[in-house]
């Protein structure tokens, strides 16, 4: 099992200062509010981008650019574009964080995206090019009961893998979990925080807690021809069986 928080660096670090081609953190952005955006490094292999207007599957505009997280994603703390504090997420959705406790992840402002390599991470942890994972972990609005609409996503390559639309204004909904299945063919995993579908993000803080990939085990392809020969043996021995009690049959009459 792999924390994904964990391959960034130290709590309170910033994603940004070690974000790069060749890196498990591949790149740390600002989400565009105009066609797609480029979520991964100038001279990386292979090509990830992303419309956060328009490229959603329900068409929905997620996204009005605000530069104000440049790029900035906090280990373990929630970023208000100011400053940073524990990551607290509203795991009862209840809207009150005074009965949470810190947890471990990422935070991030509004329209603020980090994208990693899996490709790296798979090559550092000596797993095969093509493995796939199982993502798992939770999501919310960090330490803050936001008076409109926050939203967050998740990106493999260039194809949404989930979103999440939260509101307060009486009717709590801050916090989400998530179990995604991420293919072997993916190279690069984005989680995004965005401004949500009121189109304001002046008090959006997203985290995404306890965030972790756990590998998912493929049969080689010596396993495929065993099990085939194995079904194959006993649909020989089915028909070998069902001509001996014919014979049996027949000379009893």
């Amino acid at each position: 099992m792999i924390t994904l928080s964990s391959e960034i660096g130290p709590a309170n670090s910033n994603a940004a200062s070690v974000a790069s081609v060749g890196q498990i953190v591949n790149r740390t952005g600002v989400a565009s509010n105009s066609g797609a955006t480029t979520v991964i490094a100038t001279g990386s292999s292979g090509l990830a981008a992303f419309d956060f207007n328009t490229g959603f599957n329900d068409g929905f505009d997620r996204t009005i650019a605000s530069s104000a997280g440049a790029g900035n994603v906090f280990i373990d703390r929630k970023y208000d574009s100011s400053g940073t504090a524990p990551l607290l997420l509203d795991t009862n959705n209840n809207g009150s964080f005074t009965d949470e406790t810190a947890l471990t992840g990422f935070g991030m402002h509004s329209d603020t995206f980090i994208t990693f390599d899996l490709s790296v991470l798979r090559s550092f942890f000596d797993l095969a090019s093509d493995t796939p994972f199982l993502l798992t972990g939770a999501a919310g609005v960090a330490d803050r009961l936001d008076s409109g609409q926050t939203s967050a996503a998740i990106i493999a390559d260039n194809t949404q893998l989930a979103v999440f639309d939260w509101r307060s204004s009486g009717l709590y909904s801050q916090y989400s979990t998530f179990s995604l299945s991420v293919s072997g063919s993916t190279q690069y995993l984005t989680f995004a925080a965005l401004s949500g579908l009121d189109g304001t993000n002046w008090a959006d803080h997203v985290g995404f807690a306890n965030v972790q990939l756990t590998v998912m085990a493929i049969p080689e392809p010596a396993t495929y021809g065993l099990f085939g020969l194995g079904l194959a043996l006993v649909g020989l021995a089915t028909v070998r069986r069902q001509k001996a009690d014919s014979k049996r049959n027949t000379d009893s009459l």
